[in-house]
């Protein structure tokens, strides 16, 4: 049955205690609109979070904080109110985990990444209509694969990458989104092979700041829509 926690306001509705738990939500819901956070998983690893509706939390949907080896697939931590809010999925210092069939849509941000948090991968990813698709401001995690997500109608970047340099970028979607990717803080990382002009981006297709001997190759950054909108490419420190 569904977990009716309307006025409960004061902490994570569900808290992960131990590494290795499964906890398979079946499709059914948990309505709570003013909780500070839907799940907490902490510091542990090897959590399955799995077939959970966890929609219209204004707040935090799932928060990692360490802990590796985590699987979070077929979730709802989407918004559903008016304009965007809060965070879908927050990760701090959390490493190769597996985030799948997660609908973290019309968010301030759908995935939030700090510290050393490497090594994850973001496969089928529902993150259209937020503010920031993806956001990693700042850390020294490598090796975060972003594959096959939902993109579109960011507000302000789809995708803002800090100190990785070794992102695998494929198959995203990036429709309309105000602004493509944002990659700062390295040095000597290749991107190759990235076509965006299908997307109609109006706004810098690919921003690098802090880059340094850096190798570009075969990228389309090219505008598609009517007459001429936005930069393909722009660098500042």
């Amino acid at each position: 049955a569904d977990m009716d926690c309307t006025n409960y306001t004061t902490g994570p509705v569900l808290t992960i205690g131990a590494d290795g738990i499964t906890f398979d939500g079946q499709g059914h819901r948990f309505i709570a609109p003013n909780a500070p956070m839907m799940i907490q998983v902490g510091n542990h690893s090897n959590v399955t979070i799995q077939n959970l509706n966890a929609s219209g939390n204004s707040g935090m949907g799932i928060s990692m904080a360490g802990g590796s080896g985590n699987v979070i697939k077929n979730v709802d931590l989407s918004w559903t109110g008016t304009g965007q809010s809060g965070t879908g999925i927050q990760m701090g210092d959390s490493s190769s985990n597996t985030i799948s069939g997660v609908n973290a849509s019309h968010r301030g941000v759908g995935a939030y990444l700090t510290g050393a948090s490497g090594g994850n991968t973001f496969s089928g990813d529902d993150f259209s209509g937020c503010l920031w698709g993806v956001h990693q401001p700042d850390g020294t995690g490598q090796g975060n694969v972003y594959r096959g997500n939902n993109l579109s109608n960011a507000g302000a970047y789809a995708l803002l990458i800090s100190g990785d340099k070794t992102p695998v970028i494929e198959g995203n979607d990036f429709t309309n989104a105000a602004n493509g990717i944002w990659w700062r803080g390295v040095s000597g990382a290749s991107l190759s092979g990235l076509d965006l002009s299908a997307y109609k981006i109006p706004g810098t297709a690919l921003q690098l700041n802090n880059a340094s001997n850096m190798t570009l190759s075969n990228l389309n950054l090219s505008w598609t829509g009517t007459g001429q909108s936005g930069t393909g490419i722009q660098m500042g420190d």
